[in-house]
């Protein structure tokens, strides 16, 4: 088993590289790094010398025996701000990630209003942005929580190379997909 922890709250104290080192000292097998800050300019990630920066924080993880396992994409602030500050982000988001050695992504959907009522919306809204993602994406593993939570597809280069037999509807919204449509 691999145990892993976020460093934000820890960075907002000390500072992304001593944060990585507490929590190798503490025991943790990897390290998830939370880009929610790149909301500023300021912010290190969003620097000029953000590939310096990056390779900085794997020199001491590596020095401290741990690793990037995961980051969690920038979101909040409301829809507005959402859509027009931190998506336009992402392109960065993912190649930070990729200096970094990550291999997942958390990318948070897309929220306006209430859910309740307004399901459906929200699903073809979220269905759009995700497919808009998926170019970014060497691999996309798709997950499915309506029942139970669990792996439902796996995407290699745009392509659906493994699907759940009990594929979820939602899926076939997805390039790729067996019975893909096209539209929602």
């Amino acid at each position: 088993m691999l145990i892993s922890t976020e460093i934000a709250s820890a960075a907002k104290l000390v500072g992304e590289e001593k944060a990585v080192e507490w929590v190798a000292k503490a025991g943790f097998d990897a390290v998830d790094i939370s880009l929610c800050d790149m909301r500023t300019d300021e912010n290190p990630f969003n620097a000029q010398n953000y590939k310096e920066f990056a390779e900085s924080l794997v020199a001491v993880a590596k020095k401290h025996g741990v690793y990037f396992n995961q980051a969690h994409a920038p979101f909040g602030g409301g829809y507005d701000h959402y859509t027009s500050v931190l998506v336009p982000q992402f392109p960065r988001v993912f190649a930070f990630c990729e200096l970094l050695g990550v291999k997942q992504i958390i990318v948070h959907p897309l929220q306006r209003g209430r859910y309740y009522g307004h399901e459906q919306e929200l699903f073809e809204m979220n269905m759009e942005f995700y497919k808009r993602l998926i170019p970014y994406c060497d691999v996309v593993y798709l997950y499915d929580n309506s029942t139970r939570f669990r792996q439902v597809a796996v995407m290699r280069g745009g392509v659906m190379v493994d699907i759940d037999p009990d594929m979820p509807l939602w899926l076939r919204f997805v390039p790729g997909a067996p019975e893909y449509t096209g539209a929602l």
